[in-house]
């Protein structure tokens, strides 16, 4: 039976002879939230895993999934896209080959344990990093977001990913009712940025955020 990513993180702080508050100060954490961690009643996220990984000398893969080596058999990798890279009205479909100019770097989630947390495959998610405070209170700058690319439509409404003629933005998206022509509502969380509206042609909407490394 795996061991469960607490039982991990203790073994592998304990192999190199640290407290949880040493560890806690390397990845700037507090003592309580290493303990809470190591006996599973939170989990770090995935950029605190990667933190944790470096400084206990183990893998990512390993302390996160139980993967050892190479072994990434029934797991999906996810790509993490240079957002200037892949600037444009269809920057996120044409960086579907994962070439080297667009990725910035690959994770590896087994396939039932990513659709059960976020409700899709991985093959339809794309990792981007949040630049730029439009959406902060909800969405930090630096924060990864978990982008599903085929979900280009905003109903429901929600947070998407739009080219608004400049660059990729994230926004809150919303269909006007009645509108003719049909138009969307474009708007940020930070009361700093005024709202605005475009037709559907003119929104380019590139598709939704179903998540962060936090998992919201």
């Amino acid at each position: 039976m795996k061991s469960s990513l607490g039982k991990r993180l203790k073994e592998a702080r304990e192999g190199k002879h640290l407290s949880q508050t040493t560890l806690g100060k390397a990845i700037n954490a507090g003592q309580t939230t290493v303990a809470s961690w190591e006996i599973d009643k939170n989990e770090p996220d995935l950029l605190a895993i990667r933190r944790l990984a470096k400084v206990l000398d183990v893998s990512p893969e390993w302390l996160a999934f139980a993967i050892k080596g190479n072994d990434y058999s029934h797991h999906k990798e996810l790509l993490e896209l240079n957002v200037r890279a892949v600037a444009g009205p269809g920057g996120l479909e044409d960086a579907l080959e994962g070439d080297d100019d667009s990725v910035r770097a690959r994770y590896y989630f087994p396939s039932a344990e990513f659709r059960s947390a976020f409700g899709v495959d991985a093959d339809r998610v794309r990792v981007l990093e949040v630049i730029g405070d439009s959406m902060l209170g909800t969405l930090a700058p630096g924060e990864k977001v978990l982008v599903d690319y085929r979900d280009t439509v905003a109903s429901p409404p929600g947070i998407f990913v739009v080219w608004d003629g400049m660059g990729l933005v994230l926004k809150r998206v919303e269909f006007i009712a009645q509108s003719d022509p049909p138009r969307v509502r474009i708007s940020s969380d930070n009361p700093r940025y005024n709202p605005y509206e475009r037709t559907i042609d003119e929104a380019y909407i590139q598709g939704r955020v179903i998540g962060s490394w936090q998992r919201r």
